[in-house]
C-alpha cells in the first residue's frame, strides 16, 4: 500500500471518529474490548418498543432541546398543531410519526451502567435531547437518546427507571427539526362544491359580492351581471386550495408592516350546507324531521407585496394571528376583475334550447317558431317551410354573440333609448326571455353597442358579428325553389329569344322533341335539366318583388313543367298554411330565369309575393344548351367504310379501302396510311351538334353552305352514303349541315372537330 494511499484512509477514520464524539452518538468504552450484552430472550408481544399498543392516541407531545415544545392534537381523524400556535398540521406527517413509534421493535434492553454496558450518558439519555409524549387508551413518555454508532437504531426507554432499548429504527430521524414543516400550507378547507358565495371588499369598502343562484354564478354587487362560468370556477377552485408559500410571523405584534392592519382586499368564502336532523342521546328519532342549513365563512385579508420584487403577497386568516405569503398569481384568479369575470356572452342559452327567435329591424321583422322540433317563418297569419341549415346558423351565431368589452356608465350618445333593433330569445328552461337592444357603432365603426334587458351596463359587439344576424325574413325561406317528382313530368317548354323548344314523354323512346320540330331529343341532357328544375335550389334569396332589378320582368328565359298525377303542396309550401289545397292532376310550375351582371336570377311565376333566388350559372347553361339529339350521324362506323372523299373547291381527295388496305387512286405510288383514313372517319361518325339554327334545309344559303368549305363523304360497303358539308365560319366554331339524309339541318360544330376533319393529303401520307 502506498504512503499517499495510507494517508488518505487514516484521514477518513479521524474524521469519521470525530464526527462522531461531535454527534455524541458514540462513547469509547473504558477499554478497548467493551462486553456487549447478549438480547435475553423475549416472546413477540415484548420484542415491541410499546406494548400493549397504545389505543386511540390523540395527542402528541414533542419536546427538543432547543425549539421548545410542540403538541399535536388529533379530532376527527385530522391532527392539528395546538401549540406554541393554534394551526393546521400535515396529518399524514403526524400520523406517519406517532405510526414509527407503534411500530418501533426493540432488538435488546440493557441496564445503563451495568457491567459492559454504555451509561445514560453515553447512550444520551442522561439528558435526552428529544422527549415524546403520546395520549391514547393511557400515557406513554418516550426519551429518545443517540444513535447506535455505525447504523440507524436509537437509543430509548419509556421512563426514567426503565431500561433502555435498543430500536430498530432512526427515531431521531422521524422528528423533523423545525415546526414548519408540520404545518400545513393548505390555509383552510372549505369543500369547494359548496361555495355558495363570494364577497371581496377592497380597501376603499367597495363590495364585489358573487352568488350562486339554481347552479349558476351572479354578480349582485356592485352591479348585477351574469358571470363567466370557467372564471369563477377557476377562482373557486384557488381559494379553497389557498396555499402558504412561507409563514411570516406566528405572533405579530402590529399588522402595519404586512399591509393587514387595512388590508388591501378582504375575501369572505360562504358554503352552504345541509344538515340531516340526528336523534338525541337515548332517542331513536331525531326531534326535528327537516334538514336545516349550515353557513359557513372564509375569511382571508390580503395586505401588501412581500418585497418590491416579490412574487409573493402577505395574508393571514380574520380568525388566527399568524401571517403567511401566498402567491400572487393565485391572488390574480381570485381577486375579481370586472371586465374579465363578467360573461361575455349576451345570450346565455344553447342551441338546443331556443324555441322562438325575434329580430326586429328597419329592414323588416324576422319571427322563427319552434314546435315539436321543426322551425318554421311566421309571416302575418302564415307559417312557412325555412331552410334548416340557415336557422342553425342564425342560432349558433346568436350564441356566439360575445362583448368584446363593456360600457358601465353609458353617456348620453351610448344611451339606447329608442334602439331600432332588437333580438329576443324564448328558450327551454328559461323563466323570462332574453331581450337585447341593439344601438349605434362605436366611433370607430369596429363595434356596436347593444344592452340586455336587466342589465346596467352596455356589451361593445363586433359589428361584423352583429350584421351577420340582421338579414332579411327571406334569409330563412325553404331554398326550394322547385319541388316535384321528377317522374312525374310529362311535358316541358324552355322559351328563349332564339326558339321555344317543346318536350314531351313518350312511354316508348322516352322524351322527344315536339317544337320547333318533331325530332328525338337529347336523352341525357334533357333528365339531368328535368332533374335540374325537380331539384332547383336557390343559393340564396336577394330580394322579394323587385323583378326587373334582376331582369326578370322580361326573363332571357321562361321555363314550364307540367307533371301529372301531383298531389302536393304549392313550390312555395308553406308549411301550416291555412290555404294549402291538394293540387289536380296536370300542375304546370313556371320558372322565369336571367343573367345579369355575370350572376343568374330565377323565380317562380305567379307568387305572392315574388321571391328572387340567386342560382346556380349551371341551370343557365343546360336550359342554353340545346336539346335536340346533337348526333349527326347514327349507324356511321369506320369498320363499315369503303371509301371517304373529301371535297374543296380547289381539289378533291378520295380514298379507297380495298381489302384491309386503304389506297390513293389518284396516285398509286402514295402509300396511305389506313389509321390515319379511319381516324377522320370515326371523328365524322362521333361529331356532334354545338347547337341547331335552322331546321329548315333551305336556310343553307343563309351560313354559308351553298358552296361549302370542305364537304366529307363516307360510302359503305352496301352503298349507304353519310356527307357533311361544313362552312368557312360561324360566331363560335363552324357551320355545318349534313349533305345526306332525311334531317340536313343547319348547325355549328367545334373549331377543334372541325380540324379533325379538314386534313390534306400529306396528312394521310405514311
Amino acid at each position: 500500500m502506498s504512503f499517499k494511499t495510507t494517508l488518505t484512509l487514516l484521514v477518513v477514520l479521524i474524521v469519521l471518529v470525530g464526527a462522531s464524539w461531535y454527534l455524541g452518538v458514540f462513547a469509547p468504552p473504558q477499554d478497548d474490548k467493551t462486553p456487549v450484552s447478549e438480547a435475553p430472550t423475549v416472546d413477540a408481544r415484548e420484542q415491541m418498543l410499546i406494548a400493549p399498543k397504545l389505543e386511540d392516541v390523540s395527542r402528541m407531545t414533542l419536546e427538543v432541546k432547543g425549539r421548545g415544545k410542540v403538541v399535536f392534537q388529533k379530532q376527527d381523524q385530522k391532527w392539528t398543531i395546538v401549540e406554541p400556535v393554534e394551526v393546521a398540521a400535515v396529518s399524514w406527517d403526524v400520523s406517519d410519526l406517532v405510526t414509527a413509534f407503534q411500530d418501533a421493535k426493540k432488538l435488546r434492553s440493557f441496564t445503563p451502567g451495568a457491567e459492559g454496558e454504555l451509561s445514560l450518558e453515553q447512550t444520551g439519555l442522561a439528558e435526552p435531547s428529544m422527549v415524546v409524549t403520546l395520549e391514547g387508551d393511557r400515557t406513554l413518555t418516550l426519551q429518545i437518546g443517540k444513535n447506535v454508532v455505525a447504523s440507524e437504531n436509537t437509543y430509548v426507554r419509556t421512563g426514567d427507571s426503565e431500561p433502555i432499548a435498543v430500536v430498530d429504527v432512526d427515531l431521531r430521524e422521524k422528528i423533523k427539526k423545525d415546526l414548519k414543516e408540520y404545518r400545513d400550507k393548505r390555509l383552510w378547507e372549505p369543500n369547494k362544491d359548496k361555495v355558495a358565495e363570494l364577497v371581496y371588499t377592497d380597501q376603499a369598502g367597495t363590495e364585489y359580492k358573487f352568488v350562486k343562484t339554481d347552479g349558476k354564478w351572479v354578480m349582485t354587487s356592485p352591479m348585477r351581471a351574469p358571470v363567466e362560468k370557467d372564471t369563477i370556477t377557476k377562482a373557486i377552485d384557488t381559494v379553497t386550495w389557498l396555499k402558504a408559500e412561507e409563514f411570516a410571523e406566528d405572533q405579530p405584534e402590529q399588522l402595519q408592516m404586512y399591509g393587514l392592519a387595512e388590508p388591501k382586499w378582504r375575501v369572505v368564502v360562504t358554503t352552504v350546507e345541509e344538515v340531516k336532523p340526528e336523534p338525541k342521546e337515548g332517542e331513536t328519532q331525531p326531534a326535528d324531521t327537516q334538514p336545516t342549513t349550515k353557513r359557513t365563512d372564509y375569511v382571508v385579508l390580503v395586505g401588501n407585496p412581500a418585497g418590491l420584487d416579490s412574487k409573493q403577497t402577505y395574508a393571514k386568516l380574520a380568525d388566527r394571528p399568524w401571517v403567511v405569503t401566498v402567491k400572487q398569481e393565485d391572488l390574480g384568479k381570485i381577486i375579481p376583475d370586472l371586465q374579465a369575470w363578467r360573461d361575455k356572452k349576451l345570450i346565455d342559452a344553447a342551441v338546443a334550447e331556443i324555441n322562438h327567435v325575434e329580430i326586429a329591424q328597419p329592414e323588416g321583422d324576422v319571427v322563427l317558431d319552434k314546435k315539436q322540433g321543426t322551425w318554421t317563418l311566421v309571416q302575418g297569419d302564415q307559417t312557412l317551410a325555412v331552410d334548416s341549415s340557415a336557422v342553425d346558423g342564425l342560432l349558433n351565431k346568436l350564441t356566439e354573440l360575445k362583448a368584446a368589452s363593456f360600457v358601465d356608465q353609458p353617456t348620453g350618445e351610448q344611451a339606447l333609448d329608442n334602439p331600432q333593433r332588437r333580438i329576443r330569445i324564448v328558450a327551454e328552461g328559461k323563466l323570462e326571455p332574453v331581450e337585447i337592444a341593439v344601438g349605434e357603432t362605436t366611433p370607430s365603426g369596429l363595434y356596436r353597442y347593444a344592452q340586455r334587458v336587466g342589465l346596467d351596463y352596455l356589451f361593445a359587439v363586433p359589428e361584423e358579428t352583429l350584421q351577420a344576424v340582421f338579414k332579411p325574413a327571406i334569409a330563412y325561406r325553404d331554398r326550394k325553389v322547385l319541388n316535384f317528382d321528377v317522374d312525374s313530368a310529362v311535358a316541358f317548354e324552355v322559351r328563349r329569344e332564339d326558339r321555344t323548344y317543346r318536350l314531351e314523354w313518350r312511354e316508348a323512346g322516352g322524351w322527344r322533341v315536339a317544337q320547333p320540330v318533331d325530332a328525338e331529343a337529347e336523352q341525357k341532357a334533357v333528365k339531368d335539366l328535368i332533374m335540374a328544375l325537380a331539384t332547383l335550389q336557390a343559393d340564396s334569396y336577394v330580394d322579394t318583388d323587385h323583378l326587373n332589378r334582376y331582369g326578370l320582368d322580361e326573363p332571357d328565359i321562361t321555363v314550364v313543367v307540367t307533371t301529372e298525377l301531383e298531389d302536393q303542396a304549392p313550390t312555395t309550401a308553406p308549411a301550416t298554411a291555412p290555404t294549402t289545397q291538394t293540387q289536380p292532376a296536370g300542375r304546370q310550375y313556371t320558372l322565369l330565369v336571367s343573367r345579369r351582371d355575370g350572376k343568374v336570377y330565377a323565380t317562380v311565376a305567379d307568387q305572392t309575393p315574388a321571391l328572387v333566388a340567386q342560382v346556380g350559372q349551371q341551370l343557365y347553361d343546360d336550359l342554353s344548351a340545346e336539346l335536340v339529339r346533337r348526333s349527326i350521324f347514327t349507324g356511321l362506323s369506320k369498320s363499315d367504310a369503303g371509301k371517304l372523299t373529301i371535297q374543296r373547291a380547289e381539289s378533291t381527295l378520295e380514298f379507297v379501302k380495298d381489302g384491309d388496305q386503304w389506297r390513293y387512286p389518284a396516285d398509286p405510288v402514295v402509300q396511305i396510311d389506313g389509321t390515319k383514313v379511319e381516324k377522320v372517319i370515326a371523328a365524322m361518325a362521333e361529331l356532334k351538334a354545338k347547337r341547331y339554327v335552322s331546321f329548315d334545309p333551305q336556310d343553307a344559303d343563309k351560313y354559308g353552305l351553298e358552296t361549302p368549305h370542305i364537304t366529307l363523304t363516307v360510302e359503305e360497303a352496301d352503298g349507304e352514303t353519310h356527307g357533311l358539308d361544313v362552312a368557312r365560319q360561324a360566331k363560335t366554331g363552324r357551320y355545318a349541315q349534313a349533305a345526306t339524309g332525311e334531317n340536313r339541318w343547319v348547325f355549328t360544330i367545334e373549331t377543334a372537330d372541325v380540324d379533325k376533319l379538314d386534313e390534306e393529303l400529306k396528312d394521310f401520307v405514311k
